[in-house]
């Protein structure tokens, strides 16, 4: 291209010259220069020669630009993915499916997932709503619990009396469970004396939850199971 336009340059120094002289090969010359200064004003800007100076911004994004935005969208999606199922009750009830789903030998025509569902409203009910009363005995605790509501006062002595024919004689501790007009009543007591801070110190929400039978229990419920025998 500058060398196009250094001799068109000279050519254009030299034309008053050339026009005085009427020759093949000074005509031959001025035809040069004009088609050269044609050539040079129609060159395209920015297409395929000034393309092939430079990066293609398409090639680039085709083959970096895509690729590596997919990988990091589907690495970004793994790593992001949710592990909480939800609040804990269906937590419970999501792991309890995927474990049936999981056994090839589940009894389908026995599994009752709704018993399950009922005994957790009963958990909830009595950890969370149930008016709870402590009173010192000897040996060991007495808890009064209980509630106007009838729905709770019958999670109360669902809850309250399965428990204590479960964990009776276990863990060192004695348990006696009674229903009352408003719910139930817990006596936890102990011939071990150090076991009086503890039942203390527990109190009824950490007793109901002590000895991690729970689990059990409810693994037995969904699969159609008697799990108070």
């Amino acid at each position: 291209m500058i060398s196009i336009m250094f001799r068109f340059g000279a050519l254009c120094n030299n034309l008053p010259r050339i026009l005085n002289k009427d020759t093949p090969m000074m005509k031959t010359a001025l035809f040069i220069g004009l088609l050269a200064l044609s050539g040079y004003s129609s060159l395209p800007i920015n297409n395929a020669n000034a393309g092939s100076m430079q990066p293609s911004v398409h090639a680039g994004h085709d083959m970096s630009g895509d690729m590596a935005g997919h990988d990091m969208s589907s690495s970004s999606a793994a790593a992001t993915q949710p592990s909480e199922v939800g609040q804990s009750a269906f937590a419970v009830i999501a792991e309890i499916v995927a474990m049936l789903e999981a056994d090839a030998n589940t009894d389908w025509e026995r599994v009752d997932i709704e018993v399950l569902r009922q005994h957790l409203i009963d958990m909830s009910r009595v950890t969370l709503r149930a008016k709870v009363e402590s009173t010192a005995i000897t040996d060991g605790q007495l808890f009064t619990v209980s509630s106007k509501d009838a729905q709770v006062i019958a999670s109360i002595q669902a809850m309250v009396l399965a428990h204590a024919s479960i964990m009776d004689g276990k863990t060192g501790r004695t348990m006696v469970a009674e229903k009352t007009s408003t719910g139930a009543t817990l006596q936890v007591t102990s011939a071990d004396a150090k076991q009086s801070a503890v039942i203390k110190g527990l109190g009824f929400a950490g007793i109901m939850a002590s000895g991690m039978h729970h689990q059990s229990h409810h693994w037995a419920m969904a699969r159609g199971l008697s799990p108070h025998r």
